[in-house]
C-alpha cells in the first residue's frame, strides 16, 4: 500500500489509497466544529493525539517565540511574506550558540559546527585545517565525540537552570498566614487569564483562612454563605487590613 506523509507544523496528514487519517495535537484550532465538517466532507478521520512528554510543549513555545522575534524584525515591512524569511530565520537559530547550553542546535544534532556561507567565500582557519586533514577519520572522530558534546551540554543547561531558580527565588516574597486570617483573594479574571472590563476590581473577599497547608496553599472560608473554597496558592491572596 502506498503512502504519503505531508508534515505542516504539528498536524501531520496521512493520505493513502485506501483511508485517510489526520493526526494532531488538541489545540483549539484544530479541534472544532468546522474542522470536523471539513475532514467529514473529505471522509477523512480525525485523530487526535496525545503528548508523551508534555514539558516538550513548552519547550517548543520557548523555541517558536524566539523565531517570532527573529521574524519580525526581518519582515516588519512585509509581515505577509514572512514564509520566505523563515528559512533563514531558521538557519540563524541553528547555528547561534544558545546561552543555555553554551553550543549551537547544529552541532549537538550533527556534531560539528556548520559552514556558513561566508566561509566558503573567504575560506576560515577551520576549512584549511579540514582540508589538510583526513576528512572521513575527522568526521568518525566528531561522530564518537557526539555524546560528549551532548552531555556538556546538558549540564550547561542544569546550571543555566539553577541560576534561574535562584535569581526567581530572590523577587519571591515568602507570606505565612494562620487560620483565622483575614485575607483578599485576587479576582477570578486576573487568576483565569480571562478578559474583563477596565475598572473590574482585581480583589475579592474578605475572606477567613479555613485550613493552611505548608506546600503553599490554603481553604477560605466566604464569610458571607460560611462556605468553604477551593484549594488557593498563597499567591493570590494577602492579608486584610481593617
Amino acid at each position: 500500500m502506498k503512502c504519503m506523509q505531508v508534515v505542516v507544523g504539528s498536524m501531520k496528514v496521512e493520505e493513502n489509497f485506501i483511508r485517510s487519517f489526520w493526526i494532531l495535537d488538541n489545540g483549539t484550532p484544530f479541534i472544532n466544529a468546522n474542522v470536523r465538517e471539513l475532514l467529514a466532507l473529505y471522509d477523512v478521520d480525525h485523530v487526535k493525539s496525545t503528548p508523551y512528554y508534555p514539558k516538550g510543549n513548552g519547550q517548543a513555545e520557548a523555541t517558536n517565540k524566539t523565531l517570532l522575534k527573529v521574524l519580525s524584525r526581518m519582515v516588519h515591512e512585509e509581515p505577509k511574506m514572512w514564509h520566505d524569511a523563515l528559512p533563514v530565520a531558521l538557519w540563524a537559530y541553528r547555528t547561534s550558540k544558545r546561552e543555555p547550553t553554551k553550543a549551537t542546535p547544529f552541532s549537538l544534532v550533527y556534531g560539528t559546527e556548520a559552514v556558513l556561507p561566508a566561509e566558503i567565500l573567504v575560506s576560515s582557519v577551520r576549512l584549511a585545517l579540514d582540508d589538510e586533514l583526513d576528512n572521513d577519520n575527522l568526521r568518525m572522530l566528531e561522530l564518537e565525540a557526539l555524546e560528549e558534546r551532548r552531555d556538556r551540554a546538558k549540564k550547561n543547561l542544569s546550571v543555566y537552570q539553577r541560576r534561574l531558580s535562584r535569581a526567581y527565588d530572590k523577587l519571591v516574597k515568602r507570606r505565612n498566614f494562620e487560620e483565622g486570617d483575614l485575607v483578599l483573594r485576587t479576582a477570578e479574571h486576573i487568576r483565569r487569564g480571562t478578559p474583563s472590563y477596565k475598572f473590574s476590581p482585581k480583589w475579592e473577599g474578605p475572606y477567613i483562612v479555613h485550613e493552611v497547608n505548608e506546600s503553599g496553599y490554603c481553604k477560605l472560608i466566604n464569610p458571607k454563605n460560611n462556605t468553604i473554597t477551593a484549594p488557593i496558592n498563597f499567591q493570590y491572596i494577602k492579608k486584610y487590613h481593617v
